[in-house]
């Protein structure tokens, strides 16, 4: 009777060390997808609020170009060939580009 006894006491530590190891797998893994969630939201945020702080500063900057305030220097011949040719490229049209207007690109 010892001996059935003895075999249940270890059956039953058995189970209980595999139910404990798969708890703390389904654990870490749950901490691992929050971790990850927060990442991505913590991401997203950022790149939000980069957005929303380039709309502000191009907003200021036509404001500044419109009321003739604008610190932006530019060479006196209208610049190099190249400068003229990145300007064109940055601003995607120099028809709708307050900087490049001028007729310069």
């Amino acid at each position: 009777m010892k001996r059935v006894r003895g075999i249940a006491l270890l059956v039953a530590l058995i189970i209980v060390a595999l139910a404990t190891a798969i708890a703390g797998a389904i654990a870490f893994d749950t901490g691992l997808g929050l971790r990850r969630a927060q990442g991505g939201f913590a991401q997203d945020q950022a790149l939000q609020l980069a957005g929303g702080a380039e709309a502000i500063a191009a907003q200021i900057l036509v404001e500044e170009l419109a009321s003739g305030t604008a610190a932006i220097h530019t060479p006196s011949d209208g610049g190099t060939r190249s400068d003229r040719w990145n300007r064109s490229r940055a601003c995607g049209s120099a028809r709708d580009c307050p900087i490049c207007r001028d007729g310069s690109t």
